[in-house]
């Protein structure tokens, strides 16, 4: 029988993630290593290049022109009603300032987009320790630090980010400049 832990933030059920045992559920569990946390050979951070998207073209210099970057456009439709995510970026941080004056500057052209439609807006930012989704979001986040875990490694490489094209990245850390190509890497955050 297999028990899996949950890690659940700061020791809920037990678990913690150090070098004691973990306690879940009443079963001794012994600590984890980085072969835990293995990922599967086609698992890889991708450059995506954006589709033709008529609403993300026209809202775009909307949220630009409120000072803020565009890193993840979502449209959902369900039964009548229509909910569009934002997530915006900003150097230096987003207050709720910047997310009111994104959803009042859209609101207009999306209830026009989607007339007779329930339009949910929800617009927030990337948070200070964002997973990145698609490698198209690293130039975004050029001078930020970020940490990026590589299949090769089986470890994680962090520092701060230099510049990132549709093929790599170049990382500034402890340990000098890197160049990272994108198959490489398994997954990367923000690394607030």
């Amino acid at each position: 029988m297999l028990h899996w832990p949950l890690f659940c933030g700061t020791g809920a059920r037990g678990a913690r993630m150090d070098d004691e045992w973990l306690l879940e559920v009443g079963v001794l569990l012994p600590p984890l290593s980085a072969s835990h946390f293995q990922f599967p050979e086609g698992v890889q951070v991708v450059y995506t290049e954006r589709a033709e998207d008529p609403l993300f073209d026209e809202v775009l210099p909307v949220v630009e022109g409120c000072g803020l970057s565009l890193v993840e456009f979502t449209v959902s439709r369900h039964k009548g009603s229509v909910r569009v995510r934002f997530v915006v970026f900003k150097t230096g941080g987003i207050g709720v300032a910047d997310c009111s004056a994104v959803h009042r500057a859209v609101q207009g052209r999306l209830e026009l987009a989607f007339p007779g439609c329930d339009v949910s807006i929800e617009v927030s930012s990337t948070g200070i320790d964002r997973t990145v989704k698609d490698a198209s979001e690293f130039h975004h986040y050029v001078g930020l630090p970020v940490r990026c875990y590589l299949r090769d490694l089986s470890d994680w490489v962090g520092g701060v980010l230099e510049s990132a094209d549709r093929e790599r990245l170049a990382l500034t850390g402890a340990d000098g400049r890197r160049e990272l190509e994108y198959r490489r890497i398994a997954k990367a955050k923000l690394d607030g």
